[in-house]
């Protein structure tokens, strides 16, 4: 299989998804270097990333349940970073907004 990243895009990482679950993260790389990944992966998966080329992921001796569905994603960094402005400060808990907004207190 293969993943050609975003234009700029540092981060790749490798999915999978078997019917009706969740997706399970196999391997990450930083550039064209492996990050992260799981024992599966080491064993039985080829992944490589070369820098100015697609990313591939090979299963090297497959199994019938290896059937799913392979997903690549590409990013700037590792995480999405979300925090209020230090400024900001919720006055108060949700129930007590929702009955202030009533006429409640």
């Amino acid at each position: 299989m293969g993943c050609s990243p975003e234009n700029g895009h540092t981060f790749v990482y490798w999915y999978q998804q078997k019917q009706n679950k969740e997706l399970k993260f196999l391997i990450s790389f930083q550039r064209q270097e492996v990050r992260e990944r799981i024992d599966l992966v080491k064993e039985r998966f080829l992944a490589e990333c070369p820098l100015n080329s697609p990313c591939s992921l090979e299963i090297q001796s497959s199994e019938a349940g290896d059937s799913a569905l392979y997903l690549c994603a590409s990013s700037l960094s590792t995480a999405l970073k979300c925090a209020f402005p230090s400024a900001h400060k919720p006055s108060m808990e949700p129930a007590q907004e929702a009955g202030a907004a009533l006429g409640q207190k």
